[in-house]
């Protein structure tokens, strides 16, 4: 059926109509009064707008929006512990302290670790050191003299780092990236990491999803178990000797 002009333009009409059209930018400053004005009713709104425009904001815009944030819900908080990653500035630092006696919140440790003063980790070592947190802590803290590693605490792939980087191994990586001495080895051990991740995301689902819905801790030791699940039997005599979750044993 061949239409006519009148309903050509009827049809981009409701085109036009289906389209959201963006309004121009207001003043930053009025939405910065939108979102802290909580009983105003456009908090929700300026929200959005602060998100959409913040990185292109000057930073005396910038550094008040993230100090607003700061004082505002955990949701918030976290966005602006993200910002903070990329635009960070000490002053900040008064604020962040209060908010940690308070939250303890892990996204907020990650600021603390790598921007704060070495003293102030010193101090907090017990609080701020669980779980992978250890090992960038060790990265802060690894030329001071009255810290002393615990290999312990450091997943595989940390310790082999630390290992490297302190000198303890100098080669550990040849393999890996596929020297031509080890080319074959190298080959051989891409194909197995690829059939291993294949099976685990067939007998666990995708590794994302595993990651989301499971803690991240827990989703490491499932994935280290079922590497040393599929490592052929003449390579485990010594793993089948003690307990994969005793990390001295391991180390020893």
């Amino acid at each position: 059926m061949k239409l006519r002009n009148a309903d050509y333009r009827n049809v981009s009409i409701e085109i036009m109509k289906e389209k959201e059209i963006r309004k121009h930018n207001s003043p930053i400053s009025k939405v910065i009064q939108g979102y802290m004005d909580k009983k105003g009713g456009k908090v929700k709104v300026s929200r959005n707008e602060i998100d959409r425009r913040f990185d292109a904001l000057d930073w005396r815009y910038q550094k008040q929006i993230l100090f607003a944030f700061l004082q505002s819900c955990k949701s918030d908080r976290q966005w602006a512990y993200g910002k903070l990653y990329i635009d960070w500035d000490d002053c900040f630092i008064p604020v962040l302290k209060d908010l940690w006696e308070i939250y303890h919140e892990k996204k907020l440790s990650w600021l603390i670790i790598r921007y704060f003063p070495i003293d102030y980790l010193k101090s907090n070592l017990d609080s701020l050191s669980e779980g992978r947190n250890y090992y960038f802590l060790y990265r802060r803290l690894s030329h001071d003299s009255d810290f002393v590693l615990d290999y312990t605490r450091l997943n595989e792939a940390d310790l082999l780092n630390v290992m490297l980087t302190s000198g303890v191994i100098t080669n550990i990586f040849i393999v890996i990236n596929g020297g031509l001495e080890k080319y074959e080895l190298a080959t051989e051990l891409r194909n197995w990491m690829t059939s291993v991740t294949q099976g685990f995301i067939r007998d666990s689902g995708p590794v994302y999803d595993f990651l989301y819905y499971k803690d991240v801790e827990f989703s490491r030791k499932a994935m280290k178990i079922y590497c040393l699940e599929n490592i052929a039997q003449e390579y485990r005599d010594v793993w089948d000797s003690f307990d994969i979750t005793d990390q001295q044993k391991f180390l020893d």
